[in-house]
């Protein structure tokens, strides 16, 4: 069988379609997830940046966003598609961190894949298999993003080659969420690329360190606009 991403791929708008993959310090356990105690292992972070990367507005999904996974430190990996809006119409952190920490407790969600961990798991493995996976469906882009790559994605910088329509692809993003990525862990992203023939893109949104929810809200805006595919391609 043909491995498959956690939803199937709807037709890609003009714009194509996201994927945020972010690295998270803790474990993926129902424990670290209390809305009693939503700083622990700063899972109110986690809630804000699944918030920017999942609801547009209260009750409303990104359309074209795919899923966020989050990779925790455990090696646990936590997958959530649009599907969840629907479970979770109001993305307070109170009532995310609630509803994430119960579906981990019951071991499933509509809208919710959780991959624990095994003996054999690693980061490294996790990346590998979403990468593959996109890359079965489609065309397909991975951008690392950190304000210490040298690339900026310069969304304004449009020449006259960037005039037409920029193909439409799966756009891969990954970042740190608290929780920098390390330096194997980019690597392993590049072989991961490697592999499967998927172009491997290093980038900045600027030079000085933003919250990651921001960094998401940024790109969901020029993805609206139609300038985020042309500055990935570019």
């Amino acid at each position: 069988d043909i491995a498959r991403p956690l939803t199937t791929p709807r037709p890609k708008s003009a714009r194509g379609t996201l994927t945020f993959f972010l690295h998270a310090p803790g474990s993926l356990n129902a424990e670290t997830f209390k809305p009693s105690t939503t700083h622990f292992a700063r899972r109110d972070a986690l809630a804000r940046i699944a918030s920017a990367a999942l609801w547009r507005g209260r009750g409303l999904m990104w359309e074209d966003t795919n899923e966020i996974a989050i990779l925790f430190e455990d090696n646990g990996l936590l997958r959530i598609s649009p599907r969840f809006v629907a479970n979770c119409p109001v993305p307070s952190e109170f009532h995310l961190i609630s509803v994430i920490g119960r579906a981990i407790e019951r071991g499933d969600s509509p809208g919710i894949r959780i991959e624990r961990p095994t003996a054999h798991s690693t980061a490294s493995s996790h990346m590998h298999r979403l990468v593959e996976e996109y890359s079965k469906t489609g065309r397909t882009i991975v951008t690392l993003l950190h304000e210490q790559f040298e690339q900026n994605l310069a969304f304004y910088s449009a020449t006259d080659d960037d005039t037409g329509e920029a193909p439409r692809s799966t756009l891969i993003f990954f970042l740190g969420a608290v929780k920098d990525m390390t330096g194997e862990e980019v690597g392993a992203v590049h072989r991961a690329c490697r592999a499967f023939g998927v172009p491997c893109v290093e980038a900045n949104l600027g030079q000085q360190p933003e919250f990651t929810s921001k960094i998401i809200d940024v790109l969901h805006g020029h993805h609206l606009h139609g300038r985020l595919m042309p500055a990935v391609v570019r």
